[in-house]
């Protein structure tokens, strides 16, 4: 469901005499109205019978709906202060940012696959941590593009074949208040290939899928091996081949 329009917000009344102003599951308390010293008195200028909340449903409404989303809070008597509110319309955007790409070669001799694991160098971030080829989708570029370009910057590999894992992981980035998706893919190389490391990493190891798993820093890469395995153990995507070979 998107953001509430302006217009859309309301003010709902509460028996303490305030009333609530409702955006969505947020609600916050708005000042109680402020009567006249004549209306108090029920002099010159009273209206006949107790003042409702509704003054509060129009123009009042939509003043302090403003200045509560916009500034994080409400000022004034009677008042309780609502922090960490978002702007009118603003919303975690979603976005498929990075590719995770497993690199496979045959072990040989009918042991199964190797998995290749990288080590960050100092340089960067997360130093010492041990993890798959990842990058970022470059504008314009689709998951397929950016998976064989860091797979090339990281690795200096071109695939013999690259797959589809059918796998979408997703972090949450909270200095950005970004969801940042990634698809998946593994690429596999001659038997005896070796890489060529870029200044992001310092080491690189072959290693069986179980080892693999255990090395890995981040959990989504464990995660991923036993699918990689699953689909690919034995050299190729089986029964699957034809819907999950990308090149």
């Amino acid at each position: 469901m998107g953001a509430c329009p302006a217009h859309a917000v309301r003010a709902l009344p509460t028996r303490a005499g305030g009333s609530v102003l409702a955006r969505g599951h947020r609600r916050v308390l708005l000042p109680r109205p402020q009567l006249s010293p004549e209306r108090r008195r029920g002099g010159r200028g009273a209206r006949p019978g107790r003042v409702r909340d509704s003054v509060c449903y129009d123009r009042r409404a939509r003043h302090c709906a403003r200045r509560a989303i916009s500034s994080g809070e409400i000022a004034g008597r009677g008042t309780r202060v609502a922090r960490g509110l978002r702007p009118l319309g603003a919303v975690t955007s979603v976005r498929v940012a990075f590719v995770d790409t497993y690199v496979l070669r045959d072990a040989g001799a009918g042991v199964g696959l190797d998995v290749l694991v990288l080590r960050r160098g100092r340089g960067g971030r997360c130093p010492g941590s041990w993890e798959t080829v990842h990058g970022t989708i470059a504008p314009g570029e689709t998951p397929v593009q950016a998976s064989l370009r860091e797979l090339r910057e990281e690795t200096g590999f071109t695939p013999l074949r690259l797959y589809n894992v059918s796998r979408l992981e997703a972090f949450y980035q909270h200095g950005s208040d970004e969801v940042a998706l990634i698809p998946v893919f593994a690429a596999f190389v001659g038997p005896h290939a070796e890489p060529r490391l870029s200044s992001e990493h310092d080491a690189a190891a072959w290693l069986a899928p179980a080892e693999a798993a255990a090395r890995f820093s981040w959990p989504r890469e464990r995660r991923a091996v036993e699918d990689i395995v699953s689909l690919f153990g034995k050299g190729g995507g089986g029964l699957l081949d034809d819907v999950l070979r990308v090149c």
